[in-house]
């Protein structure tokens, strides 16, 4: 994904990771996945001018990011997390993720997002929508597990909203009234 030597090279390795993503059903597994790929996917969309990525890269990469995030950490995911592991299991795949992980990893992944949303002010605009989506759909989908986030996935949605202000339909605007509803 990110050191592809074609967009080809890369739009296939992220298809290879959503396919991957999508068939990994066991929550701690995919936990135990989501710093390395959260890590090469931001890598891949922080804007660069030493290996600019072409427009379709940048939007499968932030579709895959939108799935890894939300498949990972949705609040109907997360929503039986204990506050603490089960005493008197030691074997490691009982292992119960905990409030303190979800609040580690938070942390982690608002630091990403923070990196990511810099793409609001890309001069493509199927790049701003895609991004625009990302958001939308993270704060309907994680809005407690990604709490921190809030602020900034907020601001970009509506940035990238408001840069699309001359045209007829707006729906972008639509999708940030329906989520403030």
């Amino acid at each position: 994904v990110t050191e592809g030597s074609s967009s080809q090279i890369q739009l296939e390795a992220l298809r290879g990771v959503d396919y991957l993503w999508s068939c990994i059903k066991d929550q701690q597994a995919l936990s135990n996945f989501l710093p390395g790929t959260t890590s090469a996917l931001t890598k891949c969309l922080t804007p660069s001018t030493k290996a600019p990525r072409s427009r379709r890269v940048l939007v499968k990469a932030l579709e895959v990011l939108q799935m890894v995030l939300t498949s990972t950490l949705s609040d109907l995911r997360t929503r039986n997390i204990k506050d603490e592991r089960v005493s008197g299991d030691t074997d490691e795949r009982a292992r119960i993720l905990t409030k303190s992980w979800l609040n580690t990893t938070g942390s982690q992944i608002k630091l990403a997002l923070a990196n990511v949303t810099k793409l609001r002010t890309h001069g493509h605009q199927d790049v701003r929508k895609a991004l625009h989506k990302m958001c939308i759909v993270i704060l309907d989908e994680c809005h407690s597990s990604l709490v921190d986030s809030t602020a900034l996935l907020v601001e970009t949605a509506m940035i990238v909203a408001s840069s699309n202000l001359e045209e007829e339909d707006t729906p972008l605007q639509m999708s940030l009234k329906d989520l403030a509803n």
